[in-house]
């Protein structure tokens, strides 16, 4: 069917000195594909592997404070919220 002759008694020790050459050949490219993975998910490990997630970059050399100064009010006028008694008395 494929146009290949049937195999003769004679031809068997050349077929199997041939099948083990090719399977020397696949056992060495195996290891050697194996190796590189190896490599690979190594690198892949490495990469995964970084620096602070979260930074942003260089820091300040003199950071201000966080928030608010004390004495600071919500709209930097009065420290604190009027009287809701008082505030009705302004508007009448």
């Amino acid at each position: 069917m494929n146009g290949s002759k049937p195999p003769q008694p004679n031809d068997q020790p050349e077929q199997v000195e041939e099948l083990q050459r090719e399977i020397e050949r696949l056992q060495a490219e195996n290891e050697g594909l194996k190796k590189k993975i190896e490599g690979l998910e190594e690198e892949l490990r490495a990469s995964k592997r970084q620096a602070a997630p979260l930074s942003k970059g260089k820091r300040k050399a003199n950071p201000k404070r966080p928030g608010r100064k004390a004495g600071q009010g919500i709209s930097g006028i009065g420290q604190r919220r009027r009287n809701p008694s008082a505030a009705r008395s302004w508007k009448r």
